[in-house]
């Protein structure tokens, strides 16, 4: 789908991704009723967002499991879409930093 994505840490102002050439009726990417393909995955947006929250990279498998589908340059850079990486201090506390950071064992 589309994403839109806002905080502080975000570098706004940018469309990332291909734009369509037409958003018109009957254009390649228009399915009808206001439905566009998207042109890049779900997993290119969130793979830089779970870097930048710091998931280890051993977990991107874990937290992406559709990764191995696409080639590297795929995904979005995380310094294209993030100012800069949250540290503990960013977060309410260190409960919420296990939670955010913790995965199953796999």
């Amino acid at each position: 789908g589309n994403y839109i994505m806002m905080g502080g840490g975000v570098k706004g102002g940018q469309i990332v991704g291909t734009y369509p050439k037409g958003l018109k009726e009957g254009s390649p990417l228009n399915i009808g009723r206001g439905r566009m393909i998207p042109t890049n995955s779900w997993e290119a947006v969130f793979l830089p967002l779970a870097e930048w929250a710091g998931v280890d990279e051993a977990d991107f498998g874990y937290v992406c499991p559709n990764k191995s589908n696409f080639k590297a340059n795929h995904f979005f850079d995380r310094d294209k879409l993030f100012k800069s990486t949250p540290t503990r201090r960013h977060l309410r506390n260190e409960k919420q930093t296990n939670l955010l950071l913790q995965f199953p064992d796999h």
